[in-house]
């Protein structure tokens, strides 16, 4: 003999059970949906891969002619072949898609800030935050190039010191200083 209280409980309990499992369902669901929405917004503005964008400066500076606002064509006579010309067409569609802005500053390598940079035999005094032995300046450069705090270096290239700085041309500017190698740079120019 059954009874009806104890099938309602048997009922109920089927019903809960399929009411969680719907629940969880849609949590799933609505999980998955917000994890789309998340990504698209990661590949908004500044969600460029940073391959893409250097490969169509490069063809910017092949003579690539950009439909992208503010992609000024190289001076000079473009040098590229129709296998080029697609490749680059197609890069600019996914730069579009990722909001690209070709007016972006280019993060500088210790090579370019070297070549760029560099003023011999002067130096930044005052605002140093710390001074390290290296054998090469580009080192230096390197690693002042991964801090945020670090604005400038001078480098002394008879002790192979270098003098990290917390503001860009030290604290009262540069001064003549044989043998010492200073650069300094903005804080938008890091890699």
């Amino acid at each position: 003999v059954v009874s009806t209280q104890s099938t309602g409980i048997f009922i109920g309990e089927q019903r809960m059970s399929k009411l969680l499992l719907l629940l969880l369902g849609l949590s799933l669901v609505v999980a998955a949906v917000e994890s789309k929405k998340g990504k698209k917004e990661k590949k908004g503005k500044g969600g460029c891969k940073e391959k893409d964008k250097t490969s169509f400066r490069a063809c910017l500076k092949k003579g690539f002619q950009s439909s992208m606002e503010g992609c000024q064509l190289v001076d000079g006579k473009p040098d590229m072949k129709q296998k080029d010309i697609k490749k680059c067409t197609a890069l600019e569609k996914k730069l579009v898609k990722c909001e690209f802005d070709c007016s972006e500053k280019v993060p500088m390598n210790a090579d370019e800030v070297l070549e760029t940079c560099s003023h011999q035999d002067m130096s930044f005094p005052g605002a140093d935050m710390f001074n390290k032995i290296y054998t090469l300046v580009e080192d230096c450069v390197r690693d002042c190039l991964k801090s945020e705090s670090c604005k400038a270096i001078s480098y002394n290239t008879a002790d192979k010191k270098c003098y990290f700085k917390s503001m860009e041309g030290g604290s009262s500017g540069p001064t003549v200083a044989a043998g010492t190698s200073a650069l300094t740079w903005t804080a938008t120019d890091r890699e």
